[in-house]
């Protein structure tokens, strides 16, 4: 893998494009930038593809740039830095938010950093991300104890996403919130949360 991502895949805005990625398993390293990275296209689905072990600073098992209708279904992000993490992106001068992702079971698990994050960087010039989808996935043990930093969930900035029937547990790691939602500086608006299922032990 080197310094790079394990699985990249780079669009201008193109539609119905049907990339796939299917069962498939990556370990990655502190040095190498991430594992599976989506920018600016429309249409994919990846399938059954677990990412670990890119613990760098600003890696993620998952990340997505500016693409649009990528369902994501029974994949592992587990042991990096962060788990998902999904923003805007500028390319050729087109302007993509992250829309209409879908994340579909599997698990979202002890990532050191957010184990899912909808950034708000570049919202205010291309858009927030809309109407993304987590459900029925086990997303637990995402932070470091005593985080306001780090934590399960965060929707940074974003409109109409949900997070519905996932399964959010603390055992070992007591970050300070399960999930965050806005900051000092961003509004998400319209979002769900929904029949989700908080345990939390020893906490």
């Amino acid at each position: 893998i080197g310094t790079g991502y394990a699985v990249e895949c780079s669009g201008a805005g193109e539609t119905a494009t049907n990339f796939s990625i299917e069962d498939l398993s990556i370990r990655g390293t502190s040095a190498a930038a991430g594992g599976v990275h989506l920018i600016a296209f429309n249409h994919g689905s990846v399938r059954n593809v677990a990412a670990s072990g890119f613990t760098g600073a600003t890696a993620a098992g998952f990340f997505t740039q500016g693409a649009n209708a990528i369902r994501f279904t029974n994949c592992t992000t587990r042991d990096n830095k962060h788990g998902i993490h999904n923003v805007g992106v500028i390319v050729n001068s087109g302007n993509y938010s992250v829309n209409d992702l879908v994340w579909d079971g599997g698990q979202i698990i002890h990532n050191s950093g957010w184990g899912v994050w909808e950034d708000g960087a570049l919202s205010a010039t291309v858009g927030a991300n809309t109407g993304n989808v987590y459900t029925f996935a086990n997303i637990s043990e995402n932070g470091a104890n005593g985080s306001s930093t780090s934590g399960n969930v965060f929707f940074q900035q974003c409109y109409g996403s949900t997070l519905f029937r996932c399964y959010l547990e603390y055992a070992g790691v007591t970050p300070v919130s399960n999930v965050t939602i806005g900051d000092a500086t961003y509004t998400p608006q319209g979002n769900q949360i929904v029949a989700n299922a908080f345990l939390s032990h020893g906490a």
